[in-house]
């Protein structure tokens, strides 16, 4: 992690602690060194099977983040190919590899000729380099500036803590997030509140937290001593924001979500941080708005997938067949 200075949380030894511990997950990193000294660790998880046999893995798989590759800084996309390589020759039957975004183009080059499956995504990073009263004064757009004013001016209380006390508020909101998201898809609540529970269920939080510490950190946000935005922050050299919710009707025009961002921001930016994940943005029009209000630039990158089978295929086509059933709305 200290030699690859665009290293994320997601790729530390604590957070692959943390979404193993449950036991559903079991970790099977694999390292590599090259002739030229070049070093490059793949933090590699294995969904653990009921037989004998592990038959898929990830880098990492849905809901535990992003993966790739801890990186020496002189790595290349030739470096990067004799990883898929390797992988390629293991026993599973689908790996998939979701890299850090900002090294999206040398995993999409390392690919090209692999005949290897990948899956178009797009990430949203801020680039903090020149500190926050450069963040704030050219990156944040001038509507952004006025809400954050705004929402100063209204008394929105802001509040961080790595101790755990507010990860309850967090999950709440999530909670509350995920029956609004249902009702724009059209997506049934049971079905919504079930995919919840697999993904976020509280004591997975709980367990991030004590696992990274200090390096976590929840942002919380009250209008009136009303608990309206949180968010799951990981720090280390960078940042990857990594859950955020709201609850639309508390909120109402008071741009306290705005504001929560904006010290999120800055206190990534005086601990030193250098880039400062957004996260998936997806398809999403008004999600890509969000982030770039606040000066954060898309990433266009592949996900990549190693199978003897078609199974993303096959899982893409059952999807697709339970959202027309459903009448989802994407």
């Amino acid at each position: 992690m200290n030699h690859d200075p665009e290293a994320m949380p997601y790729q530390s030894p604590e957070w692959n602690n943390a979404i193993c511990a449950e036991g559903r997950l079991r970790d099977i990193s694999r390292y590599y060194q090259f002739e030229d000294g070049c070093q490059i660790l793949v933090p590699l998880v294995t969904v653990t099977a009921i037989g004998p046999v592990d038959l898929v893995a990830g880098s990492y798989p849905d809901g535990c983040g992003m993966g790739g590759a801890v990186c020496c800084e002189n790595t290349t996309s030739r470096h990067l190919r004799e990883v898929l390589k390797d992988l390629m020759a293991l026993r599973f039957l689908s790996i998939r590899i979701r890299p850090n975004p900002l090294q999206g183009k040398r995993w999409s080059e390392a690919a090209g000729g692999l005949g290897l499956m990948t899956k178009p995504r797009r990430a949203h990073v801020i680039d903090l380099k020149d500190g926050f009263d450069h963040v704030y004064s050219k990156l944040f757009t001038k509507a952004t500036r006025v809400s954050i004013r705004k929402a100063e001016r209204e008394a929105v209380v802001v509040k961080s803590s790595s101790s755990g006390e507010l990860i309850p508020l967090l999950h709440s909101l999530l909670e509350t997030s995920v029956k609004r998201w249902a009702e724009q898809h059209n997506e049934p609540h049971w079905l919504a509140k079930f995919r919840f529970g697999r993904r976020d269920p509280i004591k997975k939080l709980y367990r991030i937290q004590e696992a990274l510490g200090a390096s976590c950190k929840v942002w919380a946000a009250w209008v009136n001593g009303q608990p309206v935005a949180a968010s799951l922050v990981l720090m280390g050299k960078n940042v990857n924001d990594a859950r955020g919710a709201i609850d639309r009707v508390a909120l109402g025009t008071s741009r306290a979500n705005d504001l929560l961002q904006k010290l999120s921001i800055e206190d990534a930016c005086r601990a030193g941080c250098r880039f400062y994940h957004l996260g998936e943005s997806g398809n999403s029009a008004s999600l890509s708005h969000f982030k770039e209000r606040f000066g954060a630039t898309h990433y266009d990158y592949s996900e990549i997938f190693i199978e003897r089978f078609p199974i993303s295929r096959a899982e893409y086509l059952l999807k697709s067949g339970v959202k027309r059933a459903i009448g989802f709305k994407d």
